[in-house]
């Protein structure tokens, strides 16, 4: 985490490890946050960068996307990365 210059992570929900107040923390000391956005029609997802909470909206099956009106998508994965995903 400390290396990192992008942080890749989902927004968590309910019952998920929660990931909201790392990505608030992250956001006050500066750091780039990417979160995924659901493609409806490729069933893919693909991350865009947030500035702030405020750039989250209800996406697909409730869960809190980028705002793509509002944010710009993030680059690739490669050094320089973390990426937290969801798991048991």
């Amino acid at each position: 985490y400390a290396g990192a210059e992008v942080l890749f992570t989902y927004v968590s929900k309910p019952l998920e490890v929660d990931t909201r107040g790392m990505i608030s923390r992250a956001l006050a000391a500066g750091r780039r946050i990417a979160a995924p956005l659901c493609i409806p029609q490729t069933l893919g997802m693909r991350f865009y960068e947030i500035r702030s909470m405020e750039d989250l909206v209800p996406g697909r099956y409730g869960v809190l996307e980028p705002d793509p009106a509002r944010c710009a998508p993030a680059g690739e994965a490669g050094p320089g990365v973390l990426c937290v995903v969801p798991g048991l």
